[in-house]
């Protein structure tokens, strides 16, 4: 009993220092075999229960963050989340007693399938994923532009395993020496690739875009009180005006940063459009919206919105994945919930009244040293050279035409917005899971926004870690990433997940950045969760054999 306390008090430990902000990530290496050596000889009942005993020691001391915004939203997810723990030790004490000690090499397959379950769905949390807490070893994990995070944490798994296989082969020198050796070559080919990969310098194949971020420091707590409803704006539009001497392409406000229904209230619209027309800057910011179904009925949104100057249509992104019990009832559309939901408000979870959008957008921004090579017509001049250009395109020598210089073809062209750059919008938690950024991109963006306001968290562990989190989104797809926080922290991350810029924690700061944009698209950017969908159909199949064919242990 004593020994079991120790183990499982033991693995949570490993498990929690190995993640952000402690830079310890090669403890996660090790941080199962305390696990396996729990589960050593135990029944499945005994499986479950001390795996949930230690799931629920390492989500207290992993999750406890959740508490500064919700008491009993942190009560529900570390009660709730060690199930998953649960789970994959009851499949693996299975495999074991029905094939053997050698069926640990099912383990990281189990886990990696179980990780990826656990971010699908309304209900899904994929907070701390494994492959996470490697994120400062940026060498090590260049690979995930193939396999996303979860070929990272297939990878920590198995060199758990071979750590555990090497310690229960103490007495056998020879098994020793290999499994050190196959230890060494599991972390030597990740880094000799990662070295290879990772350039000296790096710079844009297609155009770069200057980015500024501003980071207001608003408390979350009084800014939706009328009386502070212009704090944030006067801090905000402040800290613009400074930041905008550093000429950006864009300005990037964080999530909600205007505290009201701003394309619908034409007070405060009005006094951004001003301001940005001012600046000739286009800005983007978080803010609540909604939309009327019909008379009686609408719904409210997350959204983040681009203001561009002298530009009357405002694109709009509503935020597809909200945070169940935080922003929105999971499933409150498919089942008659309202029960659940008046207990929940009784229960003052936090929850809001969210709907989720339903499209990826791509937005575009002109960086302003294309927009100097632009000459301006007028309307009646350009629709004359559009003809034009049309006309030319259809005939027998357009190829011909394109090469004289001063061809109306090519002015033409150069009127167009052939060198706007692309980029998409992920509000907050979108940004742990990895098949959303990947459809951004697959869609077009060619960099990526994250907005956020982790200010409700304060000198927590959250912002660290959500911080470092994008790190893999960035490697995964080859895209650069400007992340936006209300309070910290904010930062500019390259395409091999090099952090070139991070802000203060709780302080105003704006900064402002060069972002260079990759042409070639990564695999991962291109196919998605490949690889963590073979694990899900191998342990499918395993599971299968466990149930329902014969095998005897030897």
């Amino acid at each position: 009993m004593k020994r079991d306390v120790v183990l499982a008090i033991l693995f949570a430990f490993l498990i929690t220092f190995s993640f952000p902000p402690f830079q310890a990530g090669f403890l996660a290496f090790g941080a199962l075999i305390p696990l396996f050596l729990l589960l050593q000889n135990k029944s499945r009942k005994e499986a479950f229960s001390w795996s949930y005993l230690a799931g629920l020691l390492t989500n207290l001391m992993l999750l406890y963050w959740i508490g500064w915004s919700t008491l009993a939203g942190a009560f529900a997810a570390i009660l709730v989340l060690p199930l998953y723990l649960s789970l994959f030790s009851i499949i693996h004490v299975s495999f074991i007693k029905k094939w053997g000690t050698n069926a640990i090499f099912v383990a990281p397959i189990t886990w990696t399938a179980i990780e990826w379950i656990k971010s699908l769905g309304e209900i899904s949390f994929p907070w701390f994923t494994i492959g996470y807490s490697q994120s400062y070893y940026l060498p090590l994990i260049q690979f995930a532009s193939y396999t996303g995070i979860y070929g990272v944490s297939f990878w920590v798994i198995l060199l758990n395993v071979i750590l555990f296989n090497l310690y229960k082969n103490s007495s056998h020198p020879g098994k020793r020496r290999i499994y050190f050796a196959i230890f060494i070559i599991l972390l030597a080919i990740p880094y000799l690739h990662g070295k290879y990969t990772i350039p000296e310098k790096i710079s844009g194949d297609l155009n770069s875009v200057r980015v500024s971020v501003v980071q207001g420091s608003i408390d979350p707590f009084k800014k939706w009180k009328f009386e502070y409803k212009d704090t944030s704006f006067v801090a905000y539009e402040k800290l613009t005006r400074l930041v905008a001497r550093e000429n950006p392409d864009l300005i990037v406000w964080p999530e909600t940063a205007t505290p009201c229904w701003l394309k619908h209230e034409y007070e405060y619209l009005h006094r951004i459009i001003m301001l940005v027309d001012s600046l000739n800057t286009p800005l983007l910011t978080g803010t609540p919206d909604y939309k009327y179904i019909s008379e009686m009925v609408y719904r409210t949104y997350n959204a983040a919105i681009l203001i561009a100057p002298k530009n009357p249509a405002i694109k709009t992104y509503w935020k597809m994945r909200l945070v169940p019990f935080g922003e929105r009832v999971p499933f409150e559309d498919t089942f008659p919930f309202t029960l659940i939901t008046e207990f929940l408000n009784k229960m003052e979870m936090g929850q809001g009244n969210f709907s989720p959008g339903t499209e990826p957008v791509v937005f575009a921004v002109l960086p302003k040293s294309k927009q100097k090579l632009l000459k301006v017509f007028s309307p009646a001049e350009e629709e004359i050279l559009n003809e034009l250009a049309q006309l030319l395109e259809k005939t027998e020598n357009a190829d011909s035409s394109k090469n004289k210089p001063d061809s109306l073809l090519l002015t033409a062209k150069t009127t167009t917005n052939n060198d706007s750059v692309r980029f998409s919008v992920a509000i907050c938690y979108e940004s742990i899971f990895p098949d959303i950024v990947q459809t951004f991109v697959k869609k077009g963006a060619q960099f990526l926004l994250v907005i956020t306001n982790d200010a409700w968290f304060g000198r927590t562990s959250m912002p660290f870690q959500h911080n470092q989190y994008a790190v893999f989104r960035a490697i995964e797809n080859r895209v650069s990433i400007a992340r936006c926080s209300n309070a910290g922290i904010s930062s500019f991350i390259n395409p091999y997940g090099q952090m070139t810029k991070v802000s203060t924690l709780l302080k105003p700061e704006a900064l402002t950045e060069n972002l260079p944009i990759l042409k070639e698209k990564s695999f991962y950017a291109q196919y998605g969760n490949i690889f963590a969908n073979i694990l899900l159909f191998i342990s499918f199949i395993l599971l299968i054999m466990l149930l329902f064919i014969p095998f005897r242990k030897r």
